[in-house]
């Protein structure tokens, strides 16, 4: 395998699963007025109605951070393997978590992204 189609493979590869990452990010992030306003209007005790908009947010933030660690393997060059494979671990366990709440548009999303990380991977190793 040429090491420039190589190289060029797994950065485009990292950048697909990184962007889904982002869009997921994105649209779990965009139901926070609605669902704020929902627990609101409910009569939930008045501690979850002020820790809820924070427990909503947070898989914005943990989605948002793996693509940020995933886009950073691209800089990183042979030193990103093991950055690579924590964010295939977590990317497993998001994507267990979304089957686990039946959320399958987002979960087959996020089967995409595993699937461009554990390709990366794949290239990452024949650049060693």
């Amino acid at each position: 395998m040429d090491k420039g189609n190589t190289v060029r493979n797994f950065n485009i590869l990292i950048i697909i699963g990184s962007g889904l990452l982002l869009v997921l990010a994105l649209f779990h992030g965009s139901g926070f007025v609605f669902v704020v306003d929902k627990m609101n209007q409910s009569n939930a005790a008045s501690f979850l109605k002020e820790i809820m908009p924070v427990l909503f947010l947070q898989p914005s933030i943990n989605l948002l951070s793996l693509a940020c660690f995933a886009g950073i393997t691209i800089f990183l060059k042979e030193r990103g393997f093991p950055v690579l494979v924590l964010v295939c671990i977590f990317s497993g366990i998001n994507l267990v978590f979304a089957l686990y709440l039946e959320a399958y548009v987002p979960g087959a999303i996020m089967f995409m992204a595993l699937a461009c990380f554990l390709l990366a991977m794949r290239y990452h190793k024949s650049l060693r």
